[in-house]
């Protein structure tokens, strides 16, 4: 994988008189920006996710750029293509031809798939098979199929089927392979895997559209079995099928160090049955799935079992390409698929790297500890950072303190019509973590609920504020109020965070009312704030509370920055700052254009770094 990767941006378009739309919307959200439907855990892709629900206008911006991969999702309903404006709109989405475009059309029911004209339509009615729920990621699909009218509803499979589609099309084009199929090449033993062998060939014919390279089936009379086998492997995602006796096959551990060797996806099959008396150790670091079925015999339970594997490793796909070629380093640092290991250490000290990239989450304090005896006794210097971690290198140790401004999303408002973008949540995640490796203390107040913005900003300071120095790196201003009428949640929450590198800083105490303790905590927290960063924000009749702080900052003097790409509230602050007379009030250190661009952006690292310029140019960072 040597070639410089580029992003993704996966667009949702459907009908607005389709009221599904907006809850799929929120589930693809979940799928591909937060993680929390992802079917390996810590597999986060954070790639954004644009709405765009079709009604007056049509948007513009939605087609390929050359540094990007495009994927457009259609929603297709029977409410779809009435209107002839809307219709020559898909139609144009349907022409494109670009290597870097992908179209996916899918059919919410039958209806919708009349209308589609071009590409093979998903199905999200359970006509097809249907992949099992695991969890804990049936209970959040419980919640949503509440709100959906759609009965028989095939999240997963539709889910599965998007991913192994846009995994498909990112490798083809990452390892300039021939095909947009998911290529595979299946290691396994003959010895004790010949009849597992046979049901998972015949899982991956008929459920999927997965090239696997099996040895004895994909290997012509004449040909150099070695070089064969070498090529593939180069070229796949690797599906170990582990069962009894595998680890004394040296031709199988060859084949398993080959794809470690070649940064290549893998996931492990784990389909024992007496067990192993030893295990190898370069499986290490791979995504593991048992298997309770019996793989001897083709069954319902052995399908949906290995449609978990299937999905798991076009998950491991994408996730590991992606974050191979996110970011391009320099030739001195090398980039991992996965966290290091013994196995790439010795190669990495060999080649005399002095970095080594690898994805989010970093590694533990037992994990890094072991790491670094192994680099103390070769003598090395090499060093390993995440990916978020290399790419705000420039900005270490800022010691600023960071408001975030902003309001979780109500059930009733998923999508804005103005920007059409879902997930605030991920905006402020993302935000959190790269202002956390960048040294900030991030200020932020308000409610207690499980799904607020405030448990998404705790939780991110809680997971990765481990990787920067002892100080405090969240100050959460209390409403005195709150805390005395919401005394079980308040309690609740403070126990949970309790010496994370938060503070607690208790204020208005004896305010009267939820308003005017709200009040008193803005003025604090403006005061205190050396920059404000506003992203999302209720939109209702009266003022929100984000215009409210936003007033404030501008009266004090602080730098403000308004992320209107990810819609709502701020997106009208933006059209009301952002203009000749008004812009030089957020005193940020940016021109009216490019105050505009960030206006429109939701590439987290690149709005920060647009930010940083910013502050540089004020000469608040060196």
């Amino acid at each position: 994988m040597e070639s410089k990767g580029f992003k993704i941006k996966i667009n949702v378009i459907w009908d607005n008189r389709c009221k599904n739309g907006e809850v799929l919307a929120e589930i693809f959200y979940k799928y591909f920006c937060s993680g929390e439907l992802s079917v390996i855990p810590e597999n986060v892709f954070s790639i954004p996710v644009r709405c765009y629900p079709l009604g007056d206008k049509y948007p513009e911006n939605i087609y390929c750029t050359p540094e990007c991969l495009t994927v457009n999702v259609l929603l297709a309903d029977y409410e779809m293509f009435k209107k002839d404006p809307e219709r020559k709109f898909v139609g144009k989405l349907e022409d494109k031809k670009s290597k870097n475009y992908l179209y996916i059309p899918v059919a919410l029911n039958k209806g919708g798939e009349e209308y589609i004209k071009y590409g093979e339509a998903i199905h999200l009615y359970s006509e097809s098979r249907r992949y099992p729920m695991i969890r804990p990621r049936d209970k959040v699909i419980d919640s949503y199929k509440k709100l959906l009218d759609v009965h028989n509803i095939n999240i997963f499979g539709m889910l599965g089927k998007v991913l192994e589609r846009i995994a498909g099309k990112y490798f083809c084009l990452t390892n300039q392979s021939d095909t947009e199929q998911v290529k595979l090449f299946v290691c396994h033993t003959k010895s004790s895997g010949s009849a597992e062998l046979a049901t998972l060939q015949s899982f991956l014919s008929r459920e999927t559209q997965g090239m696997p390279f099996v040895d004895k089936n994909s290997i012509l009379y004449g040909e150099q079995l070695d070089k064969k086998i070498i090529k593939n492997i180069r070229d796949s995602a690797m599906l170990v099928l582990w069962t009894d006796g595998i680890s004394n096959r040296e031709w199988c551990l060859s084949e398993i160090s080959l794809a470690k060797s070649f940064n290549m996806p893998i996931v492990i099959i784990d389909a024992l049955k007496n067990g192993e008396g030893r295990v190898f150790p370069y499986i290490g670091n791979c995504p593991v799935v048992k298997i309770n079925a019996d793989l001897s015999k083709e069954s319902k339970k052995a399908f949906d079992e290995l449609g978990i594997v299937y999905e798991s490793l076009v998950n491991e796909i994408l996730w590991n390409t992606y974050n191979i070629n996110k970011q391009y380093y320099g030739e001195n640092v090398a980039v991992l698929p996965n966290k290091p290991e013994i196995f790439n250490i010795s190669n990495l000290v060999k080649k005399k790297y002095k970095k080594a990239i690898y994805p989010e989450p970093p590694m533990g304090i037992t994990e890094k500890s072991a790491i670094d005896n192994i680099l103390n006794a070769l003598d090395s210097k090499l060093k390993f950072e995440t990916a978020i971690s290399a790419q705000t290198s420039d900005f270490k140790n800022l010691c600023l303190k960071v408001m975030i401004s902003s309001s979780s999303n109500p059930n009733y408002m998923r999508v804005d019509d103005k920007s059409c973008c879902v997930g605030i949540n991920y905006a402020v995640k993302e935000l959190c973590r790269y202002l956390i490796y960048s040294g900030c203390t991030i200020l932020n107040a308000g409610n207690y609920e499980d799904d607020g913005f405030n448990r998404v900003i705790l939780e991110q300071i809680k997971k990765y504020s481990k990787v920067s120095d002892n100080c405090v790196r969240c100050i959460h201003y209390v409403n005195g109020y709150r805390k005395v009428h919401e005394s079980e949640k308040f309690n609740k929450f403070v126990n949970e965070f309790a010496n994370q590198k938060i503070k607690f800083m208790e204020l208005s105490e004896d305010a009267t009312s939820d308003d005017q303790a709200l009040k008193l905590m803005r003025e604090k927290i403006t005061d205190d704030a050396d920059i404000q960063i506003v992203v999302g924000g209720m939109i209702g009749k009266n003022k929100s509370g984000i215009e409210k702080e936003v007033e404030l900052c501008i009266e004090k003097g602080k730098s403000i920055y308004l992320l209107g790409g990810f819609g709502f509230n701020t997106r009208i602050l933006c059209n009301k700052y952002l203009n000749k007379q008004n812009y030089t009030l957020l005193n940020n250190g940016l021109s009216l254009g490019e105050n505009k661009k960030l206006a429109n952006m939701y590439d987290i690292g690149d709005i920060l770094k647009l930010i940083f310029n910013g502050l540089k140019s004020l000469k608040k960072i060196k």
